[in-house]
């Protein structure tokens, strides 16, 4: 996956997240993708998902996967989100 297939991703994931979970706080999310902190992003929502026992959907599941691992995030970040 190149950059610009990653971004796009990245984004379409952060909007499924957001349209799922209107209250939940993801400018900062926002903010590490707008400066390529991309890993970062997906750590950070990740964890977030997580700690607050927020689901996606199994797309947005399947699409956060495969930006993790093209940026080689620890599956530790992601195996415990609740999947609906």
């Amino acid at each position: 996956m190149n950059e610009k297939e990653l971004e796009n991703k990245l984004h379409a994931v952060l909007s499924s997240v957001k349209a799922a979970h209107p209250n939940m706080n993801i400018e900062n999310v926002a903010e590490f993708i707008k400066y390529n902190e991309w890993k970062l992003a997906v750590e950070v929502l990740c964890e977030n998902l997580v700690e607050e026992k927020l689901y996606v959907s199994k797309e947005t599941y399947s699409d956060l996967i495969s930006a993790a691992e093209s940026l080689n995030v620890e599956k530790k970040y992601w195996e415990n989100i609740l999947v609906k």
